[in-house]
Formats: structure tokens, sequence, C-alpha cells
């Protein structure tokens, strides 16, 4: 009397979708040393299904289902019947990232003033954020990315189970300086007379009205501006 095979698929798994091809430890013994396996969804094995330590590529679907069975059978079994051994791979979820309130402020003057807010990320806890910027630096460890100069910025949020998900890139423009103003017409005076209010036209921002060339002494903003002065000699 010969006694059968015994065979091991190994522990079952819990692991992230994402996580690549899945390593397995089979083992057969006794009767037969060789065995082939068998996936009950519709992934692939990685060199080949007779490789005892072979990794299983799980499908789509097979993630999608949350989880899949993987069988391992004996082969070279003479007169013997086959035996078999059953795992199961569970996939976790990933976290899941939710821009639909995102708001992306621009920076101003090639300054660090560009922000990035209004994301929210739902998953296992704990929750961790990374922001890389374009050169793949981190830059912020937070859901929001706050004070940061022009360039596209990518967030991965990794959960509790070690499991990620990758938004972006988001970029943040850069609004550049305003165009030079233009002031209005010299205009003549009387001494004594109240100067008229001060015009100007520009593009984008505030414009200022200063009493000196070297810009240091602000009178006021805004066009038209009414200065109160009077002319003098």
């Amino acid at each position: 009397i010969t006694a059968p095979a015994v065979v091991d698929a190994g522990p079952d798994q819990l692991v992230c979708p994402d996580g690549g091809c899945i390593p397995l430890a089979g083992t057969v013994n006794g009767l037969t040393t060789t065995g082939m396996w068998t996936t009950l969804g519709t992934g692939t094995f990685s060199p080949d299904d007779s490789d005892l330590t072979a990794c299983y590529n799980p499908s789509g679907a097979d993630t999608a289902a949350g989880s899949v069975s993987i069988v391992l059978g004996s082969t070279n079994n003479g007169i013997c019947a086959a035996a078999s051994d059953t795992m199961v791979i569970t996939f976790n979820t990933v976290p899941s990232i939710d821009v639909s309130s995102m708001v992306i402020d621009s920076s101003s003057c090639g300054n660090s003033d560009g922000n990035i807010s209004g994301i929210t990320a739902t998953g296992t806890a704990t929750l961790t954020y990374d922001w890389v910027d374009g050169a793949s630096s981190s830059v912020g460890s937070a859901a929001d990315l706050l004070m940061v100069a022009s360039d596209c910025y990518t967030l991965t949020v990794v959960d509790g189970n070690d499991c990620s998900s990758v938004s972006g890139p988001h970029c943040v423009s850069d609004a550049g300086a305003p165009g030079v103003p233009t002031a209005g017409a010299d205009s003549s005076y009387c001494e004594g007379d109240a100067i008229a209010a001060l015009t100007a036209t520009g593009s984008g921002g505030t414009l200022y009205w200063f009493s000196d060339a070297s810009l240091t002494d602000t009178l006021g903003s805004g066009s038209p501006f009414a200065s109160g002065a009077t002319a003098t000699d």
C-alpha cells in the first residue's frame, strides 16, 4: 500500500490589491514532490504553474471580487489519486481619495505661496499623506499642501494595512507679476487749488499710490484716489 502525497498550499494571505505578484509557498511530500497550481480566478502564475514557490499575478477580476482561491495539486502520482490543498488570497481595500472639493491657489511672483486644499481621504486607520513635487522630493505630510512654489504635485495616501492610493499630479501655476500701471495725464494747478482725484489703469493686483520715487511712503490705493492734497509752490 502506497500512501498518497501530502500537499500544503501554504497559509491564507491578506494583501493589497496593487502589491504586484504574490509569493506562494507550497510543498508536496511523500509519494511525489511535484505539483501544479490552479486558480479559481483568472490570474496567472510566474514563472509557471509547476513552480511550488511561484508567485500569483491577480487579475482585475480577482481583486474586484475581493478574494481568490488558489489550489495546489500533486502531480506524478503513479497509481494513486492526486492530493490537493487550497489557500485563499484576500485583497484589502485601498484608501479612497476624493478631489471633488479640491481648491488650487496659484503662487504669485515666483513666491512659495501656492496651496492645494480640500482633498479628503478615507480608509483603514491610520492614514498617512506624502506629497512629492515634480522632482519626486517630499514636500508635505498632510492632506492640504500649503505655501508651495509653482510646480506639479502628487499625493500618496497609505492606510493602516500599508495599502496606498495616488492622486495627481495637481499643478500650482504662478500668477506672475502684474503689468506696469499707466498713470493719468499730467495736470496744472494754481497755488492753493485742491488736487483732483488721481487715476491710473493696470491689469491685475491692487493699485497703490506713493509720495516718493523709492516707493516707501504709501498714500493709499485704488483708482480714482483722492489724496486730499492742495497745490503748493
